[in-house]
């Protein structure tokens, strides 16, 4: 609670209140219909596939301008997303999950139940062969598991967006709908193999005022 000192401050005309919140941008459906807003806490790029208001939708375009994001129904989506403060996975948190899975000791600390379920995520991995490959091949679709952290992770996923194909990431993952998994296998050799890309610059409206200001000098 405010002291004497701090009420009088509070009453004050001078004074706010600021609050750090989320961007968010409106979903709307194609033809005009908005569905409701989500918190920008995510990355979101066309052709991925989200869950909103109980049903499935694939994004048809982003708006950064306007902050719109439109979208279309698909029968196919990952499970939503919550915001919270989750700043992602660290590339050696992910490095540090695969060494677990991977391996054969168990950790002291661990109880009955927890070593039951370190077992059943190593029969998993081994099940899937993910001790030689990234890629498994669940009907027509694809889950590519990197073991890298958030920020390349959605890299990864943006990559392949811009390869054609349906590419989303979710928590240590990328799900890519319907791709072989030996297409997918070439596509990113064929990226592994290619230059990096000359950045592109920034539009106008999404420079710094001293940038906009010497722009227009």
């Amino acid at each position: 609670m405010l002291g004497p000192a701090g009420e009088r401050l509070a009453e004050g005309h001078q004074f706010y209140a600021v609050f750090q919140t989320d961007e968010e941008y409106r979903v709307m459906v194609v033809g005009g219909k908005v569905l409701g807003t989500v918190p920008l806490d995510l990355t979101l790029a066309p052709g991925q596939t989200i869950i909103f208001n109980g049903r499935r939708w694939r994004i048809e375009s982003l708006d950064a301008r306007a902050k719109v994001v439109v979208v279309a129904p698909t029968k196919s989506a990952l499970p939503p997303r919550f915001g919270g403060g989750w700043s992602g996975v660290h590339d050696a948190v992910a490095a540090a999950m695969r060494r677990c899975l991977s391996g054969t000791g168990m950790p002291a600390y661990l109880d009955a139940g927890a070593r039951a379920l370190l077992d059943q995520g190593r029969a998993a991995f081994l099940g899937y062969g993910l001790d030689g490959t990234c890629i498994v091949e669940v009907g027509r679709d694809c889950t590519v598991l990197p073991w890298v952290g958030a920020a390349k992770l959605e890299t990864l996923a943006l990559t392949l967006l811009a390869r054609n194909l349906q590419a989303t990431p979710y928590g240590h993952a990328v799900e890519v709908r319907g791709c072989s998994a030996g297409d997918l296998r070439a596509v990113l050799t064929d990226i592994a193999g290619s230059p990096p890309p000359t950045p592109a610059p920034l539009p106008a409206w999404r420079r710094s005022p001293s940038a906009r200001s010497t722009t227009a000098t």
